[in-house]
């Protein structure tokens, strides 16, 4: 699990997101799969399969991409209210 935090970077004079550290995650356990045969078995015969839910990983993808579609958008407007106070001071 990524865990990331704000930081204030002076040169930039703005915060930024930087990457605070990696855990192991420990809420889902691995789900277990009878397979005797397979070459990664254990004494018992399972097979321990990933913990990722695609669902789960599906919607923090579509939550990422409107976070940045949206800071995107504040960019743009941003840019623009610049433009329109440069123009109002050129006049």
């Amino acid at each position: 699990v990524v865990i990331f935090k704000n930081e204030f970077d002076r040169e930039l004079n703005a915060d930024k997101v930087v990457l605070d550290e990696i855990r192991e995650d420990t809420r889902t356990d691995f789900q277990l799969e009878y397979k005797p045969s397979h070459p990664g078995a254990d004494a018992d015969g399972y097979v321990q399969r990933p913990n990722v839910n695609t669902l789960i990983e599906i919607q923090d993808m579509k939550e990422a991409q409107r976070t940045y579609e949206a800071n995107l958008g504040m960019v743009t407007q941003a840019r623009e209210m610049y433009q329109r106070t440069v123009d109002l001071l050129r006049q």
